[in-house]
């Protein structure tokens, strides 16, 4: 099982490469933490491997701005070149609120909290071995996109997680993680929003730019 497929079919083919310097084995399930193009441009190349698309079923609603996006990579600095052989692969499998994935002595949980990051992120917890993969539930010592996200819920299941995990933490992004640093992250975003809320009153998209 791979969790997040990253950016293109380039970037996934290079991921691949890295996970054959470790195992044979075939890749059963990708799991998309969320649908953002970082996580799940490259889901094309592991379903040509023969790997089921596991998400939320939330994902969904998420396939025209998907669309939108992979018409427009170069708002992102993604060029067509970076692109070239990726094509969407929306989830093939998905959940409402948990699903156990068995592979044969190692179980993976993924559980949807509701809306956070994104309205269909989700997180992956591997019992056997204690880690935690929380997608862009938590971004570690880096600021964090926020634009989709639930604000309120989010700081919610932050706290929740630092609650009753105990787990190694692979965020969405940054370095290996602990409970800490989903607290650090649930106290950011509160002291963020409410300035950001302010600094934005009155003004219009355009005045970003």
């Amino acid at each position: 099982l791979v969790i997040d497929t990253l950016t293109s079919a380039k970037a996934a083919q290079r991921f691949l490469a890295d996970i054959r310097k470790v195992t044979d084995k075939p890749i059963k399930y990708a799991v998309n933490t969320h649908f953002h193009f970082d996580h799940a441009w490259g889901n094309c190349e592991f379903a040509t491997q023969g790997a089921e698309i596991v998400g939320s079923e939330k994902a969904q609603s998420n396939d025209a701005v998907s669309k939108e996006w992979f018409a427009n990579p170069g708002q992102f600095g993604i060029t067509s070149e970076q692109l070239e052989g990726t094509t969407l692969a929306a989830p093939t499998k998905t959940f409402a609120d948990k699903l156990t994935l068995d592979l044969g002595g190692v179980t993976v949980e993924l559980v949807y909290h509701g809306p956070t990051h994104t309205n269909d992120s989700i997180t992956a917890f591997i019992p056997e071995d204690n880690v935690l993969f929380t997608g862009d539930l938590l971004f570690s010592k880096c600021h964090p996109f926020l634009a989709q996200g639930d604000i309120e819920n989010w700081q919610k299941v932050l706290n929740s997680q630092a609650e009753t995990t105990t787990a190694t933490i692979i965020p969405g992004h940054g370095p290996l993680s602990a409970k800490q640093d989903l607290l650090d992250m649930s106290a950011y975003i509160k002291a963020f929003d409410p300035l950001a809320r302010e600094l934005c009153s009155g003004k219009k998209p355009e005045d970003a730019l």
